[in-house]
């Protein structure tokens, strides 16, 4: 029988933490191991969330509670999950952000669909707040630009893509080749992207799964056409961390499908834009860093993560039978995996 593991990313606010774990511990199929990553960064307040969190251990078959140092953001906090679920055998692993509401049957439809087709991702169909769908997820179009689809699209079955991280369910064949999300580029926001391109360059496929409904607020509406020639900037403490998402998203998908002219003609755009940035007030972006960036993209090299992950575990603890303990090994493991960046490619680091 496959092993299922569910990863919340955790982030301050109790009453979506509240909601989610309801609907988790409702799901018509269990969840066998419940990670939950916690970037909170202020000690008093991840210390209420912790207690409120632990009420919920028993109502799951094994949890396991990671408290990061700092907020090193949602691709570490993802990354440092799935590094433990695959470290815990689990087959599947399903992504969830702390607002969503999973249907109650929603992981028993993403594994039935899964279970029937190929190692893959499996995507929930999206619905707001008024259960309307809306299109979180897209499908690439002739120039690079991201082109969402209607409900009929969806409901097709065709593999699509690009994936937003909320309510995914991802194969561990999948890890173990392509590795975890980049959070040495991305902070909140696009490494689900960036990931979407780099599993299918390894052969793999993005497939939506109709029957598995996952609420989520819906924070843009449709776009005709929205092109990969944008800029983004994320922020790791009060210290400003740059990086273009051209630069690790929308450059691998150019880089990757289209010819080296518009590649060179976008790279030029955005680095236009950059400078704009730099130039315009308030002047809040790191020029250093970010030509850094554009550098290590051009000449195809992984740039060096942007903090120091040598001690990002708070502490780690286990909870199985009613037992709560703290698990030093899972500690070391996720300490050793997580600055090593050939990690985030596949390279898995070796248990402790």
């Amino acid at each position: 029988m496959s092993k299922t593991a569910c990863i919340v990313v955790l982030y301050k606010n109790l009453g979506e933490i509240k909601a989610f774990l309801d609907a988790a511990a409702a799901q018509t199929h269990g969840i066998d191991l419940m990670i939950m990553a916690d970037n909170t960064p202020d000690e008093s307040q991840a210390r209420e969330i912790y207690d409120f969190c632990a009420s919920y251990f028993p109502k799951f078959g094994e949890t396991l509670y990671i408290r990061s140092a700092a907020n090193y953001g949602s691709a570490a906090g993802f990354a440092m999950g799935m590094h433990a679920a695959v470290n815990q055998g689990a087959d599947y692993i399903w992504l969830n952000d702390q607002d969503g509401i999973p249907d109650p049957d929603c992981l028993e439809n993403l594994l039935k669909r899964a279970e029937a087709g190929p190692d893959g991702v499996y995507v929930p169909k999206a619905i707001n707040h008024d259960r309307e769908f809306y299109a979180f997820c897209a499908n690439i179009g002739r120039l690079g630009n991201y082109v969402d689809f209607t409900e009929a699209e969806f409901d097709s079955g065709k593999p699509i893509d690009s994936f937003s991280t909320s309510g995914v369910l991802i194969s561990r064949a999948v890890m173990e080749k392509s590795g975890v999300f980049r959070y040495n580029a991305c902070f909140v926001g696009g490494e689900d992207t960036e990931y979407s391109f780099r599993i299918r360059r390894h052969g793999f496929r993005i497939f939506p799964a109709k029957s598995a409904v996952y609420m989520h607020p819906q924070f843009f509406k449709r776009k005709k056409l929205r092109l990969p020639i944008r800029n983004c900037s994320y922020t790791y403490k009060g210290d400003l961390w740059r990086a273009d998402s051209f630069c690790y998203i929308n450059c691998l998908n150019v880089r990757e499908n289209f010819s080296l002219c518009y590649f060179l003609l976008s790279y030029m755009l955005s680095f236009a834009m950059t400078l704009v940035l730099y130039i315009k007030p308030p002047r809040n972006i790191d020029l250093a860093k970010t030509l850094k960036i554009y550098n290590c993209v051009l000449k195809k090299r992984e740039f060096p993560c942007p903090v120091d992950f040598s001690d990002c575990i708070s502490f780690c603890r286990r909870a199985k039978d009613g037992e709560i303990m703290e698990d030093e090994g899972m500690k070391r493991y996720l300490e050793k995996a997580i600055p090593d960046l050939g990690s985030i490619l596949g390279q898995q680091a070796s248990a402790v």
